[in-house]
């Protein structure tokens, strides 16, 4: 897998190429990169531990970074894949596709 720089600029290292990603973006792939399966609850706990800074929408929050999070690793071939009501987990893109 890319690397995943943790500056105050993260980006996803592969070779030559750079791809700069937000820092809630960082927060996402790392939690990924360390579980089998994340889920929504675990990522608010952990983008938002202090439960009077959640958004109020948070779930539309998460949405929006994880969409963003996807374009981005698929140009690394990786993806986050979601089985509704389960988790996302992080997973190789098949080349022969």
């Amino acid at each position: 897998m890319a690397r995943v720089t943790l500056g105050h600029n993260p980006e996803l290292v592969d070779g030559d190429r750079r791809l700069r990603i937000t820092p809630m973006e960082r927060l996402i792939l790392l939690v990924a990169m360390g579980r089998p399966l994340v889920t929504r609850d675990a990522l608010v706990e952990i983008l938002w531990p202090n439960p009077d800074n959640q958004p109020d929408h948070w779930g539309g929050s998460i949405n929006v970074r994880v969409m963003s999070l996807r374009r981005k690793l698929e140009k690394f071939g990786w993806t986050l894949l979601a089985w509704k009501g389960r988790g996302m987990w992080l997973e190789k893109i098949d080349d022969a596709s």
